[in-house]
């Protein structure tokens, strides 16, 4: 029966040794799942501040774009107006 003893002694050792190292390996996953998102939350608030200047950037030449066509526009009406063979400006890339 001492062996049986031994036996079982050896064996919730080592079943011990098992839990800890499961334990272990568990609260390492937990840590890199927390970094992990930490440099995920970190980079979508970066990309949060990319799309918010691009944003911007695009309203800005957007507003530029318009303001160029009524330029282009106006310039065009003069032209016509006031010389007749100006009339083959191209209009948006078209002949007159």
């Amino acid at each position: 029966m001492g062996q049986t003893v031994s036996n079982r002694e050896k064996r919730k050792a080592q079943n011990r040794a098992a839990q800890r190292a499961f334990r272990e390996r568990h609260q390492k996953r937990i840590k890199d799942f927390e970094t992990e998102v930490e440099r995920l939350t970190t980079a979508v608030g970066s990309l949060h501040k990319d799309k918010t200047a691009l944003q911007k950037s695009n309203t800005k030449m957007m507003i530029d774009l318009a303001k160029a066509r009524d330029i282009i526009a106006a310039l065009r009406i003069v032209c016509y107006s006031e010389k007749p063979g100006c009339r083959s400006v191209p209009n948006n890339g078209a002949t007159a």
